[in-house]
């Protein structure tokens, strides 16, 4: 629940488990891996082998991951989708919604990227989560004097 473990190119995964909980969910853009882990995880107990199986090269702009605003929208659906699992454990749900929150912000909708970082200390209080509201509540400010 805290964040994918592994690249999916790690994970070996029969077909009749993967068939099991219905594949990848093609409605997500993102995280896709990290979905799919979680709806294994509600199923099957996980064994890890502790050594690598696989070089991952984590660079270049055009790699999915670097667009906040479809990772954004991506923990959103997996937040509601898995809302139940996710409502067990406050805390994390809190590092869920400040992580949709600073990539929304970040991507440009501040104002609906600083109401999942309001609803984040909701849950949970962090300093960390208090400076970023501050700083876009700024970004704000900037962008309306800026215009006039």
């Amino acid at each position: 629940l805290q964040q994918m473990m592994a690249p999916s190119v790690t994970l070996m995964i029969s077909k009749k488990c993967l068939d099991c909980v219905g594949g990848f969910d093609e409605k997500l853009n993102h995280s896709v891996d990290y979905d799919l882990v979680l709806r294994l995880a509600k199923k099957y107990n996980f064994k890890f082998i502790d050594e690598p199986l696989a070089v991952v090269h984590a660079t270049g702009a055009d790699r999915m991951t670097n667009d906040l605003f479809k990772e954004a929208k991506a923990m959103e659906y997996i937040c509601e989708k898995h809302k139940t699992l996710f409502e067990k454990h406050p805390k994390i749900l809190a590092k869920r919604y400040y992580r949709i929150g600073r990539c929304l912000c970040c991507a440009g909708y501040d104002e609906k990227g600083m109401s999942y970082l309001c609803h984040s200390l909701k849950l949970k209080f962090n300093l960390k989560t208090v400076l970023v509201l501050a700083k876009s509540m700024l970004d704000i400010c900037y962008k309306s004097v800026k215009r006039h």
